[in-house]
């Protein structure tokens, strides 16, 4: 169980990060990304932890396949260095994968009536 619990919460930071992303058109600077996913997690009420800042780092390298610290899966951000330090961006591809396989399992818990 503690392993789906984890999961589920890699998910939902992703999701709070790529929302973030979307928000903010597609390439911010890390302290954007911070602040619009603080005011996300915020909205969806999660306690903001002082270890904010460090999981949206963790969580763009971990779904960006330009990092090594991609764990495979969907690649859905990427560093945007020609903008400068601490810009990353969406990547596209990746993100509308992701999007789809959120529709789809909507559409399945709702068939099935969860």
């Amino acid at each position: 169980m503690a392993k789906q619990e984890a999961l589920e919460r890699q998910q939902a930071w992703a999701d709070a990060v790529l929302t973030g992303l979307e928000r903010l058109g597609g390439i911010a600077h890390l302290s954007a990304i911070y602040r619009e996913t603080e005011r996300i997690r915020r909205d969806a009420g999660y306690e903001i932890l002082r270890s904010h800042e460090e999981t949206v780092r963790q969580t763009l390298q971990a779904h960006s396949s330009g990092s090594p610290s991609f764990r495979g899966g969907y690649d859905l951000f990427r560093p945007v260095p020609e903008r400068g330090r601490g810009y990353w961006g969406l990547n596209v591809v990746g993100a509308t994968s992701f999007r789809a396989f959120q529709k789809e399992a909507e559409e399945f818990l709702k068939a099935i009536g969860l």
